[in-house]
Order: structure tokens, then C-alpha cells, then sequence
């Protein structure tokens, strides 16, 4: 079976990524973006992700605290979409 770059079975790094831009984009407009870059880093490790570069979560926090969620690409954007729409946010499983 194919799998589309939405489908929720099929959880990536890319797209655990966008579920943590999304949990802290939530809740982040208005605050101060080094606060809204400490929640974010927390949750990207909470989901066992290789942390990006600092620019790219000052970017990313920015967009959060203006009160818009960064958006990494299409493909991690519904694939995170699909996954919050039919499941709890959780950890992708180790994959060793």
C-alpha cells in the first residue's frame, strides 16, 4: 500500500516536527519570543526530535508568538493534520 505525505500511519521526523510547531503555536500569541523558543525546543525534544538549527527555531518562535504557526512544508503540514485529527499527540515510537 502507498502511503500519501498526509497519511497518519506514516510518522516522520518532518512531521513530528510540525505537531510541535502546532502544540506551542497554540497557546504562544502575544508571548515573548525567547519564552515561546524555550516551549518549543521542550517540545521538540518531547517528541524525540533532532533539534534544528537556532535560526530556525527563532523563526519558528517568532512566527508563534505573532500567532501563526511556522509552517516546515506542505507534506509535514497535512501529515500533522491528518495525525491531530484522528489521534492524541504522542511520541513517534523509538525507531531502534
Amino acid at each position: 500500500m502507498m502511503h500519501t505525505p498526509f497519511d497518519s500511519k506514516q510518522r516522520t521526523e518532518v512531521v513530528d516536527l510540525q505537531l510541535a510547531v502546532f502544540e506551542v503555536a497554540k497557546t504562544a500569541r502575544g508571548e515573548p519570543v525567547h519564552e515561546v523558543r524555550r516551549k518549543l525546543a521542550e517540545a521538540i525534544i518531547g517528541m524525540r526530535v533532532t533539534p534544528p538549527s537556532g535560526l530556525w527555531l527563532d523563526a519558528a518562535a517568532t512566527s508563534a508568538s505573532l500567532g501563526y504557526p511556522y509552517i516546515i512544508s506542505n507534506e509535514a503540514r497535512w501529515g500533522a493534520e491528518a495525525i491531530l485529527r484522528k489521534q492524541p499527540l504522542t511520541p513517534r515510537p523509538d525507531s531502534t
